[in-house]
């Protein structure tokens, strides 16, 4: 059964059964091609179990988060398939810190004692990661926001 599938349904006290294969494509016990909703559908799934993957994949591969600890914080920015970040912070008016690559992740070293805005620029594209708190600023775009304690 390595090249079929084979499902077997019970509906209303009678079993079908659909087979799935490469020569015959889909259909029912009754040697007749399944329904076209039926087909569209089972396409449908299949491809949006594709697209699934794809997401868990690639999408997922962006993580931000920082430590705070007593020399200050810490910003981690997992983002493997970059070559180059830059990150930009209020701290000293928007002056580039390059990040360093370290254990899989982007890292860049900050004060924690105060409130303060950042962004990054990733490959030279800004780079806005998902963060606790956002703002607009005066460009149309937005900063994340460190506020400490928070």
């Amino acid at each position: 059964m390595s090249r079929y599938s084979l499902l077997v349904l019970r509906r209303q006290k009678k079993p079908s059964m659909i087979v799935i294969s490469p020569e015959a494509g889909i259909r029912t016990n009754a040697e007749r091609p399944l329904k076209r909703g039926m087909a569209v559908a089972a396409r449908f799934f299949a491809g949006m179990l594709v697209w699934a993957g794809v997401l868990f994949i690639f999408g997922g591969c962006a993580a931000h988060y920082h430590r705070v600890d007593k020399n200050g914080m810490t910003l981690y920015l997992r983002l493997p398939s970059a070559e180059n970040v830059i990150l930009f912070s209020s701290l000293d008016g928007f002056s580039p810190h390059t990040a360093q690559w370290r254990d899989g992740k982007w890292v860049n070293s900050l004060p924690a004692d105060r409130e303060f805005r950042y962004f990054y620029q990733v490959d030279g594209q800004l780079f806005i990661p998902e963060c606790r708190l956002k703002e607009k600023d005066d460009f149309g775009f937005e900063n994340c926001v460190y506020v400490p304690g928070l």
